[in-house]
């Protein structure tokens, strides 16, 4: 009976040690793809000053905006619906309103899924015919569909959409939630 553990043991020892890791042959970067409930979205961007979550972030000399690959970029390269990560000063750009900021770095998700991410979120936000439309947050993304919510400024009212980033269709709902103003 020992001899037949001993024998089956060896057995097993010797099937385990033809067992070493594979070759890894393509890996992805964890780190360049976004956490998309975190990023945030581009609503009105222009020369000197790019419109995100109702807020005015001014670009200064001293701003750095670059893509995931730290390509650097212009403001001019930015468009509505792109998706970003902001760091920004806590100071206002000028001492009348505290809704205005400046841009310390703007990092631009420019991947093949956040490109047609942020061309759908544009797409809503271009064509749908609620009114005015703010503060577009993403809070859910799956294979083809992205589930965004925004505030109807004028109406101060909650809407959610859900887009197809292939055929760009998409629905919106109300949502039975107050208008909040999402804090820098």
């Amino acid at each position: 009976m020992r001899n037949l553990l001993i024998g089956l043991l060896a057995i097993i020892v010797a099937a385990l040690g033809g067992c070493g890791a594979d070759e890894v042959l393509s890996e992805s970067n964890a780190a360049d793809q976004p956490d998309y409930n975190e990023v945030e979205v581009v609503q009105f961007p222009s020369t000197h000053t790019v419109l995100i979550n109702d807020i005015h972030y001014e670009v200064t000399e001293k701003s750095h905006l670059f893509t995931v690959s730290e390509e650097e970029i212009e403001p001019e390269t930015l468009k509505a619906g792109d998706l970003v990560e902001l760091t920004h000063s806590p100071q206002p750009i000028d001492h009348s309103s505290t809704d205005q900021e400046t841009i310390l770095s703007l990092k631009l998700y420019d991947d093949e899924k956040s490109r047609s991410i942020s061309k759908a979120i544009a797409h809503v936000m271009e064509n749908q015919e609620i009114g005015v439309i703010s503060s577009p947050q993403i809070k859910s993304v799956s294979q083809q569909l992205v589930t965004l919510q925004f505030n109807d400024i004028k109406n101060r009212q909650k809407f959610e959409c859900i887009v197809n980033t292939q055929s760009l269709q998409f629905h919106i709902k109300k949502v039975n939630q107050a208008y909040t103003k999402k804090q820098p």
